[in-house]
């Protein structure tokens, strides 16, 4: 059975699914009913445990399409059924683990492809020892292989000997399968979150740009000006630029603030930054840039219009930027501060660092940080990380978004579309590789 439907841009259809899910979260409501328990046999519920090991191994949506379910159910019975629900709630969920995958009989399969059958890979790996069951891991709603099987073998010693045998990969219908030892399903949900929550290596603290990024168009935009939006743009493709460049990096405790009013010196800077942190925050550094070149009346070089601030510590310097950053109260609503973490460059601190430092023994890099220090930049990192985001975006200009536009520039970004996909270049093979799968992908995510 094969489905047709216009395609969706990914915002669209990102934005299109969550709403969906939140909805149906709202309507749909799930009865638990006692069933009176049946005689069934051994082998039944062995293999009805194993389809829950499957479904959690493969894919964990279908823990949280449980708990939704355990969340909005039960709200419509009767008052007994109602305080069943209560009682069940307050329970927690206990699941039973498979015997055979901690005694170590199971070995999991991936890479199958989506027509091979269980009768395939009984057959194939029955050279390893007795297979007792095989089970081809599927999707609930719509039947539809996942490409993972879940395979028993009477005793550990024959899973061992079937996982050194493919240690290289088996063929079993034309595909290169890979096989491992099967984990428990609790194992396999934690992994999947500790996935999630790990916080990626940013040695550069590139990640850091993020908190003072506010592109056009977002809320976070709200009433700023258009000379502003044009000078943000700029600095981040500068940024952009400059961070191309491996000895650059983003100092955790020193920021740049842009957008300062000529009246404004080293001592008013300082005063601006001590009221925006809270009470026990160290300044170590601030001055505001001085152009030799122009003089005022006095005889004294003017402002260029940026400074430098720097804090001991990292959690200080984030909570000045987060405070005085695109704030229309600071200076005036159409001109507001610009404040980003500093870019730095390593091989210029360490000459500085050689000419300041008589002690060679010394380390000599602003670079290489404390640990509180470096512990308080791992959480900034990992609040991006999170949040989905990684380092600029590639369009650092207006956004746009194309479902809330109307009228004649509607039908201009769904002209531009059309020619697009009238005029679609040949794909090279590698990349019509890649485009297959991830159509593959997309076919497996819309069946969750």
């Amino acid at each position: 059975m094969v489905a047709a439907d216009w395609a969706l841009d990914k915002d669209t259809y990102e934005t299109n699914a969550h709403d969906e899910k939140e909805h149906l979260k709202k309507v749909v409501k799930v009865e638990k009913v006692d069933e009176p328990k049946k005689k069934v046999s051994k082998k039944f519920e062995d293999e009805e445990k194993e389809e829950k090991e499957d479904d959690s191994e493969s894919d964990d949506d279908v823990d949280s399409e449980n708990e939704s379910e355990n969340d909005d159910g039960d709200s419509d019975g009767n008052s007994e059924e109602d305080g069943d629900a209560k009682e069940s709630k307050k329970k927690p969920i206990v699941r039973k683990t498979d015997q055979a995958i901690t005694d170590g009989k199971v070995v999991f399969l991936r890479n199958l492809s989506f027509e091979t059958k269980e009768e395939q890979i009984k057959e194939e790996l029955g050279k390893f020892g007795k297979i007792d069951l095989a089970i081809i891991c599927k999707y609930k709603d719509s039947g539809h292989s996942k490409g993972t099987a879940f395979v028993y073998f009477s005793s550990p010693l024959e899973a061992s000997e079937c996982i050194e045998g493919v240690e290289d990969g088996i063929i079993i219908d034309n595909r290169l399968v890979k096989a491992n030892l099967a984990i428990p399903q609790k194992e396999a949900v934690d992994m999947e979150k500790e996935k999630l929550t790990k916080v990626p290596k940013d040695r550069r603290n590139l990640r850091l740009a993020r908190f003072g990024l506010i592109r056009d168009g977002t809320a976070a935009a709200a009433g700023m000006s258009k000379e502003d939006a044009v000078k943000r743009e700029r600095l981040a493709e500068a940024m952009r630029k400059k961070l191309e460049n491996t000895n650059m990096f983003i100092s955790p405790v020193r920021l740049c603030i842009q957008n300062l009013p000529q009246k404004i010196n080293d001592q008013k800077l300082k005063e601006l930054a001590q009221k925006s942190v809270s009470a026990g925050a160290q300044i170590t550094e601030c001055r505001v840039w001085m152009d030799k070149k122009r003089l005022t009346p006095d005889g004294k070089p003017k402002s260029t219009g940026f400074g430098f601030v720097a804090f001991k510590e990292h959690m200080h310097a984030l909570e000045c930027l987060k405070k005085l950053n695109n704030n229309p109260d600071t200076f005036h609503k159409d001109h507001r501060p610009i404040v980003e973490f500093s870019v730095e460059n390593l091989l210029a601190l360490q000459a500085r660092a050689r000419r300041n430092v008589k002690d060679t023994s010394e380390k000599m890099t602003e670079r290489v940080t404390n640990e509180k220090i470096r512990q308080q930049v791992k959480q900034s990192i990992g609040e991006v990380h999170t949040a989905g985001m990684k380092f600029l975006p590639k369009f650092t200009g207006k956004k746009i978004r194309h479902r809330n536009l109307t009228g004649r520039a509607k039908k201009n970004v769904d002209r531009i579309k059309a020619a697009k996909n009238t005029k679609q270049p040949e794909m090279p093979t590698s990349n019509k590789k890649k485009a297959m799968k991830k159509n593959v992908a997309k076919y497996l995510s819309l069946s969750t």
